[in-house]
């Protein structure tokens, strides 16, 4: 998790280490990634994103979460290019990396 954590720090996003996992704050977002066990075929990392404003920003069915990543330099530039999408990238301040 340590190499995933500094490719998402490279791309300017906050994750900090939890039990297990990482966890970004991306007002109203919160991005969360895991690392899958060996025999899973599907990807060694799963991220997973909600909304605790659905008001404000809805994650759907249609964003296709959970999502599945074998490279950990994969999964990074994903996750920052769909936070950038919804002008969600930065710390936890909101702030936004723009166009």
């Amino acid at each position: 998790m340590k190499v995933l954590l500094a490719l998402l720090s490279q791309e300017g996003l906050a994750f900090r280490e939890e039990d297990g996992y990482l966890q970004g704050e991306f007002p109203p977002l919160t991005v969360t990634v895991e690392m899958r066990p060996v025999y899973c075929d599907r990807g060694r990392y799963v991220v997973k994103a909600w909304s605790g404003d659905p008001t404000a920003l809805t994650v759907d069915m249609a964003d296709g979460f959970p999502r599945y990543y074998f490279h950990p330099d994969c999964a990074a530039r994903e996750i920052h290019e769909w936070l950038k999408a919804r002008g969600r990238t930065g710390p936890a301040d909101g702030g936004s990396l723009g166009s």
